[in-house]
């Protein structure tokens, strides 16, 4: 059975543990903002070059 999701700031997905993506691979991400126009969010467990 599908459960539609709402998604809301401040919430924290938790990607599926086999996920292909590797920009997703076993990540957690706070979710920033999420609208009609876009969602944004960080990856809290995995290190970047960015500074």
């Amino acid at each position: 059975m599908f459960t539609e999701l709402n998604p809301q700031k401040g919430s924290l997905l938790i990607s599926e543990p086999f996920m292909l993506d590797p920009r997703f691979l076993r990540s957690v991400i706070l979710l920033c903002e999420y609208n009609t126009e876009g969602s944004l969010g960080f990856v809290l467990n995995n290190q970047t070059n960015v500074r």
